[in-house]
């Protein structure tokens, strides 16, 4: 399934997990800079880093039910 990227979830999952930018781009697999990016609505990450991120929302104890949306892989973002 995909899910559908709310640039607030990078506060929230870096403050949940107790980790700086830097700590959660290194934990996803990316650059401080993407997250800056996705952070501020100024790119977006790849369907992977979305899922990634909705991995370690289902895998830890707080859950960001508004910060990802399920989408049906046939219809376009919107």
């Amino acid at each position: 399934m995909s899910y559908k990227f709310n640039p607030t979830s990078i506060p929230y999952l870096c403050d949940n997990l107790g980790m700086s930018r830097t700590q959660f781009s290194t934990y996803v697999g990316t650059t401080p800079q993407n997250v800056c990016n996705w952070e501020h609505g100024r790119s977006a990450p790849s369907g992977a880093y979305v899922d990634k991120m909705h991995r370690i929302c289902a895998a830890n104890p707080f859950e960001a039910p508004t910060f990802f949306k399920a989408v049906n892989p046939i219809e376009p973002f919107q």
